[in-house]
């Protein structure tokens, strides 16, 4: 489905038509002649044909991909929209995400010959997950007297988790946070396997009898010390702000269980596992994105070991 192309005077055009029309007005009263036909003439012509280039210029562009990465409330995150048309060069594009707020100004290209992916910048979100239905591309080639605009169907999503934030040092008894601080996973002392050296490599990883060997420095890979995971029960029926501060706690967990001990959530409704192994992380993020308050007579969330961490912190539900 080939995408509409509009076309109305900039703002630029629309002052110099005016100052135009004064101009041939005065010169009519003046002066008149055969060049003020021509003038007029070749006026007409100039704006057709500066129409007619904008039109063509945005006409056939289709999105192929976009590419967003997720981030944390407030802050940017790159995107590559990947634009594509037929063979002939394409001037002066700025593209924009259309949001639920509106419009989003993201990334320009100078000049586009038949694909490009364009690297973008989508400014920074409030916490959750919305959709982009199509990207709007203007352009005011070939002499800024038009500009021409189109809207392009993509799909897409921005993915917005809240913003991590450390734990308070005041924790209420029952709330074993401190237990679980910080997540780090040891270095494990079984022999995986052998590679090539590379950089950042001790010296003390160095297979000596293989390197004399190859000829070449050879490191032991080591197998990742299993740890146990961190079970994590977030209670939801809190006011707003409590469970806010908790789901941007409990964020900063989720972010350091994608390189370090594995972590258990649990909620109401909800059972999730974050694993430097098998992943899991995005899901965690995207559920943190829309997670929603409950109601204070909601179900408890399901019940835990003793040494779980228990989010929020401190308080009572609403």
């Amino acid at each position: 489905m080939t995408s509409r192309v509009s076309i109305r005077p900039s703002a630029l055009g629309s002052k110099g038509l005016l100052l135009f029309a004064a101009l041939e007005l005065a010169f009519l009263a003046t002066n008149y002649s055969n060049l003020f036909f021509l003038l007029l003439a070749f006026s007409a012509v100039l704006g057709v044909l500066g129409a007619w280039w904008s039109w063509r210029n945005l006409k056939g562009l289709r999105i192929e991909t976009l590419e967003i990465a997720t981030a944390a409330s407030g802050s940017q995150r790159t995107t590559q929209v990947h634009l594509a048309g037929d063979r002939r060069p394409r001037f002066d594009l700025v593209l924009e995400l259309h949001l639920e707020h509106g419009y989003d100004e993201v990334g320009y290209a100078p000049l586009l010959v038949k694909a490009q992916a364009i690297d973008a910048t989508v400014a920074g979100q409030p916490r959750g997950v919305r959709t982009i239905d199509h990207v709007r591309v203007t352009s005011s080639f070939p002499f800024g007297f038009f500009i021409a605009r189109t809207a392009l169907p993509a799909t897409g999503e921005v993915v917005t988790y809240p913003t991590p934030i450390p734990f308070g040092e005041n924790r209420s008894d029952g709330n074993h946070a401190g237990d679980h601080g910080a997540l780090h996973a040891g270095r494990g002392t079984a022999l995986a396997g052998l590679r090539a050296f590379q950089a950042g490599d001790g010296i003390s990883d160095v297979h000596w009898k293989a390197t004399a060997r190859r000829g070449t420095p050879i490191i032991k890979e080591r197998e990742r010390e299993s740890a146990p995971a961190v079970d994590v029960v977030l209670d939801r029926r809190y006011e707003h702000s409590m469970l806010e501060r908790a789901l941007s706690q409990l964020t900063t967990l989720v972010l350091a269980a994608r390189t370090d001990t594995p972590l258990h959530i649990h909620s109401q409704g909800v059972q999730l596992l974050v694993d430097p192994d098998r992943g899991g992380a995005e899901q965690a993020l995207r559920w943190l994105a829309e997670a929603e308050p409950l109601a204070s007579d909601a179900p408890p969330p399901p019940q835990q070991q003793r040494s779980a961490m228990r989010l929020p912190q401190t308080g009572s539900p609403a």
